[in-house]
């Protein structure tokens, strides 16, 4: 820009002199009978002169030359040169080639640039460009002056921001941040202190690096208040470690601010789980077997989850990398996906499993390691060890099955959302004969659902509310009294599809409530969304229309509608089944923000199936009470159905009631 507006300024400057110039040579021809003089000279500027670059810290900095005048600028023997000769300024040639001589004509300009690359505690240079040149009003070569400006005392905090990646909720990550004078005076520091998101995130400090380099282990840390001196000339560093903690996937912010010079301040954002791809694995602080039967492969089943809010994660590799002397195996056949052969893709909150054998030959202790590769930019390859012992005993079995209310057990198992299952562990039996011990767990389940085993994962027959359409597994474990579980795995596949044409699902959570644990129904604890859905000739909230008022309608010639659930605190989906619409109709579907309890914005999620195809799904956070959304339209047509995503979403509806009051 300032090149564009420098050939703007001369070329206007060029046409007044050309003027000015036929008028004196005019009036030289009339009054010295023709004897023509001139006054053309080039107009040597340089801007910015002199080039500051930040003291302490890498920098790139450019300066234009520019003729000004009326007559070519002819330069020579361009050189730079470093005051000290250990000095760290340079020509960047990666920006343009220097010419060691250059001809610059009126209104044209050249642009060259400088990097500064000082050694590590180094805050003050100089250095110059200097070149031989033909304007007659600058006497001697024209000197540019290259500083820096690190003068006085300068906090520089590195990194800032401090950026988390994305980190499974239970788990921790920490990073060095290095707090250094880059100045010449002296930094008195105060204080230190998270200042906001004290929640999740914490800082200690180290008194130095390692030898190597390395930073010292979290036991060295130093507890107490931070008060300290940096010196002149960069020589001192502070160094903290930041320490992050989050209970959820969902981003998190926070401040850390360094208090200086009695009245002096800096602040530093940090920031959790940014969204990138993230592996949560069931047991990766180790694979234990515990006692297993000799000769006899047991079974033990790993899950694997994308734990990003918002990224596709990618699995290149699950492999033993250390076998135990060929104990532990994966075979192929368990692996997810299409493992090993291609990679393994899943998206945001997805769940798989892989079975992990472990065969023991002798009465000994083994151990062994687990890798998996992943594009977690945080833990690129993750190694998991693996434990086990062999002894001479017969496995366990385990029998698993389950059943809908007055059905027969079976495995697989169909159901609907809303059903109750009855797991049965009826069959499982100890060779040996001793008694048993139980425990259950979900191994996997669709993205949203949040059921589980009641009333505990230890009886030997407990219930499970299929809460969400999708996939679930649920394993059963049977234990000896020895200790030694069952070798060959007993897991029960359950397929909830919907029980409508077409299935509407919301699902919810808001960050003050995970922030706490979750919703608690039994506390009167979360926020409150509806579901509403109507036809093409209702309206939102009109007693034909379905929501938790109206929970199920039959529509005639629309066919039947229903609300299987209002859930109040968002621990369950709200769920809209639809039989027999009417080809060609129009239903729309919204949702309403009813009550946020104090808790503030929450995210609602809507899918939309056909049959059992998941064919739509949007997410909307949601400021506050009264806030509506409408979501999207569905255009039936029992051979190709359609669905148009709305979006529509405001602030205030009219017919709609405030929190705590009878209405929507």
């Amino acid at each position: 820009m300032r090149s564009s507006k420098a050939m703007f300024i001369t070329t206007k400057k060029y046409s007044v002199l050309l003027a000015m110039a036929a008028v004196m040579s005019f009036a030289a021809m009339g009054c010295s009978d023709g004897d023509i003089t001139g006054t053309a000279n080039p107009n040597l500027v340089v801007e910015p002169s002199p080039v500051i670059f930040a003291g302490g810290q890498y920098d790139h900095n450019t300066f234009e030359i520019r003729n000004d005048g009326d007559d070519t600028l002819r330069l020579s023997d361009i050189e730079l040169t470093n005051d000290d000769p250990d000095a760290p300024f340079a020509k960047d040639e990666s920006f343009r080639e220097w010419p060691t001589s250059i001809d610059i004509d009126p209104t044209d300009s050249i642009v060259l640039a400088v990097e500064y690359d000082p050694p590590e505690g180094e805050v003050e240079h100089s250095g110059s460009v200097s070149m031989s040149h033909n304007d007659n009003d600058i006497e001697g070569d024209k000197v540019i002056g290259l500083e820096t400006d690190a003068a006085d005392a300068d906090l520089f905090v590195n990194p800032s921001p401090v950026n988390f990646q994305q980190t499974p909720a239970g788990s921790s990550d920490w990073q060095v941040v290095e707090i250094q004078n880059i100045g010449s005076g002296t930094i008195d520091v105060d204080d230190v202190s998270i200042t906001e998101g004290d929640n999740y995130y914490s800082v200690s400090f180290f008194d130095d690096r390692n030898s190597d380099g390395t930073v010292p282990s979290s036991e060295d840390d130093v507890d107490a208040p931070v008060t300290t001196s940096l010196t002149a000339d960069g020589g001192d560093v502070l160094f903290a470690r930041v320490l992050f903690e989050p209970d959820t996937e969902d981003p998190i912010t926070g401040t850390m601010t360094v208090n200086y010079d009695g009245t002096e301040s800096k602040t530093v954002d940090l920031i959790g789980n940014s969204g990138d791809a993230c592996l949560e694995v069931s047991d990766e602080d180790g694979l234990d077997f515990g006692p297993a039967a000799l000769n006899d492969t047991t079974f033990q089943t790993m899950t694997l989850r994308n734990c990003s809010p918002e990224a596709d994660l990618t699995i290149s590799d699950l492999s033993i990398s250390d076998d135990g002397g060929g104990v532990y195996s994966i075979d192929d056949a368990d692996l997810p996906g299409s493992l090993p052969d291609s990679n393994l893709e899943l998206s945001p909150g997805e769940t798989t499993t892989t079975l992990v054998g472990f065969t023991p030959t002798e009465e000994t202790s083994y151990s062994g390691e687990l890798t998996i590769s992943s594009d977690d930019s945080q833990r690129p390859q993750l190694d998991i060890p693996i434990s086990g012992e062999g002894v001479d005993a017969d496995c366990p079995v385990a029998e698993i099955a389950g059943s809908l209310p007055g059905g027969a057990p079976s495995n697989p198992l169909g159901a609907g959302n809303q059903d109750i299952v009855e797991l049965s562990s009826d069959g499982s039996h100890d060779p040996d004969g001793t008694d048993l011990s139980y425990e259950w767990a979900v191994i996997s389940r669709p993205a949203g659902s949040q059921a589980e085993i009641e009333p505990s994962h230890t009886d030997p027959n407990p219930e499970f509310e299929v809460d969400i359409v999708g996939h679930f597994q649920i394993e059963l474990i049977v234990y000896d009294e020895y200790g030694l579980a069952n070798c060959e795995p007993a897991i029960l596949e359950i397929d909830a599809t919907p029980t409508g044409d077409i299935h509407v699902q919301l699902v919810w959570s808001a960050p003050q409530v995970d922030e706490q644990g979750g919703p608690d129904p039994a506390a009167g604890f979360g926020t409150d969304l509806d579901i509403h859905y109507v036809h093409q000739d209702t309206m939102w909230g009109e007693t034909d229309s379905v929501y938790w008022r109206y929970p199920s309608h039959d529509w005639g010639a629309h066919g039947e509608a229903d609300l299987d659930i209002d859930d109040l605190y968002g621990s369950d989906p709200e769920n809209i089944n639809h039989s027999d619409p009417m080809d060609g109709g129009f239903y729309r579907v919204g949702v309403h923000y009813y009550c946020d309890n104090n808790y503030g914005p929450a995210d609602a999620t809507v899918r939309i199936y056909f049959d059992d195809s998941l064919e739509f799904e949007e997410t909307e956070r949601m400021e506050a009470t009264d806030h509506f959304w409408h979501t999207a339209v569905i255009q039936w047509d029992a051979m190709d159905p359609g669905i148009d995503f709305v979006d529509d979403y405001s602030e205030s509806i009219s017919d709609l009631s405030s929190c705590g009051n009878t209405g929507f």
